[in-house]
């Protein structure tokens, strides 16, 4: 929805009001009028009382606080309890895989392109406090994973690779790793993610496995952060959310997500992709991002267009901070506003 502001030239007559009237319909986000150059300079003519005037009237519209893009295709994201995101990114031609990071409070990239010993067979699996794990595959054709390579998710660096070993989860950069081919309780251990460093042996107490593994499970929901959920038939907003969906999104297919936070609601929704008659008959579909306010749309963009098929995890909530997947390379964060 746009909402326009008429002004009208001074003086003039009846015919130049109405031409200048028609040249000066100001849209949000569009440049202002120039009268003098007969054309639309680069500044919006809105002084700031203007603009909080237009505010208290329809409302602060979220925009992007900022974005960016790591050269790949983003795979995968994890985040860390220091308030790092740490991310995968893969090029499927050049079968090649790297590395990047960023904060999202500050919108500021800390590395990428960071490339490990395996050009390709080798990903992200988690973050242990501010490091990040990733494992190995033992064949191309098995989809099991093998060994564990550390990262320090701060500045990409590489702690340590062992080969010999796979860590199965961790906490506050205290991991629980599996070493040698061997699946029974013997070759258990507790080691220092950073360093690598075997601190305990712990194979013969299954006891203090299970109390470890459960400390890991209690702390993988993250502070401040919200996962989007399922919007189905019996979720309690669709009363609500549905009708609205009927008016702006009919075509929908399901999954529909949605993720609250203050007075916004956020869905991802899936449509079929009418771009040309190839994609609909492959049944390719575009991923639309809408943002609600207290129940009237305020933002709606496609964020993926010609999707094989519905995906999940469209978008997460940090902070405040919606972050999302912008046509498969760029990483996005619009700032929610409870004001």
């Amino acid at each position: 929805m746009h909402y326009a502001l008429i002004l009208l030239a001074d003086p003039g007559s009846e015919p130049d009001r109405q031409r200048n009237a028609r040249r000066c319909s100001i849209w949000f986000g569009a440049p202002r009028c120039d009268f003098a150059a007969g054309r639309a300079s680069a500044s919006p003519h809105f002084d700031q009382s203007t603009v909080n005037l237009l505010q208290r009237i329809f409302g602060r519209r979220p925009a992007t606080a900022w974005e960016i893009e790591p050269g790949d295709i983003i795979w995968k994201l994890q985040p860390t309890p220091g308030g790092i995101l740490v991310g995968e990114a893969r090029d499927v031609d050049r079968r090649t895989m790297s590395l990047f990071a960023m904060r999202p409070m500050e919108g500021k990239l800390l590395f990428s392109d960071v490339r490990l010993h395996d050009p390709w067979w080798v990903a992200l699996e988690m973050t242990i406090g501010e490091v990040a794990i990733l494992h190995a595959y033992p064949r191309p054709d098995l989809p099991n994973a093998a060994g564990a390579t550390a990262v320090d998710c701060a500045t990409g660096e590489v702690l340590w690779r062992d080969d010999g070993l796979r860590v199965l989860c961790g906490t506050q950069e205290l991991a629980l790793v599996q070493r040698g081919g061997s699946h029974d309780w013997s070759s258990l251990a507790l080691i220092d993610a950073r360093s690598g460093v075997v601190l305990e042996e712990i194979g013969a107490s299954p006891e203090r496995t299970e109390a470890f593994q459960q400390t890991c499970a209690a702390v993988t929901e993250w502070p401040d952060w919200i996962n989007s959920d399922t919007l189905d038939e019996d979720h309690p907003e669709s009363g609500e959310i549905g009708p609205i969906l009927d008016r702006l999104l009919p075509a929908r297919r399901r999954p529909v997500e949605i993720g609250r936070y203050a007075g916004y609601t956020v869905l991802g929704v899936h449509v079929p992709s009418r771009r040309s008659a190839d994609a609909m008959l492959a049944n390719l579909v575009d991923t639309h991002l809408l943002i609600l306010r207290d129940g009237r749309p305020v933002h709606q963009e496609i964020v993926t267009e010609d999707a094989p098929g519905p995906s999940s995890d469209i978008f997460f909530i940090w902070n405040g901070v919606l972050i999302f997947i912008r046509n498969r390379r760029r990483l996005a964060g619009i700032t929610l506003n409870n004001d």
